[in-house]
């Protein structure tokens, strides 16, 4: 697999957070499902006015990266609006914090959370190299 760029970031950037309240039951439905589909449930929660959740949903667009994380991964984009809507979901799934987008949590087939102490590490994935996207669910397969 080639490196990726700043270069191959595409712009517009896409706007994926575009779905309302999601109840905690259909959070368990998606990480059950996703696990019966033998892939690593990702639940990120962002915002469209988010230019850093924004990038870190372009990274994820590239072709290279999207055919690894469609091989292992499967996503849900969580929208938080201005902090109104999804953010109990978080407490739900372990995150305390409030503060910052997006934040990204990696399940392992069993439902674990895998990244708890690194989830809002992406925050300032704008200012980042996108080749760290991809290391960094590379080092999360399970």
């Amino acid at each position: 697999m080639t490196s990726i760029t700043k270069e191959d970031i595409v712009e517009p950037w896409p706007r994926p957070y575009t779905g309302g309240i999601v109840s905690e039951n259909q959070l368990d439905f998606f990480l059950k499902t996703a696990t019966r589909n033998d892939k690593q449930p990702v639940v990120i929660f962002g915002a469209n006015w988010c230019p850093d959740a924004r990038v870190f949903s372009a990274v994820l667009n590239v072709p290279s990266v999207g055919e690894f994380i469609e091989k292992y991964y499967q996503i849900l984009y969580l929208n938080v609006n201005n902090y109104d809507q999804n953010t109990n979901l978080m407490n739900y799934l372990g995150d305390e914090n409030l503060k910052g987008l997006p934040l990204v949590l990696v399940f392992d087939k069993a439902c674990k959370l895998l990244n708890l102490s690194q989830s809002r590490e992406w925050r300032t994935a704008r200012d980042r190299d996108p080749q760290d996207v991809l290391d960094y669910f590379q080092s999360l397969v399970r």
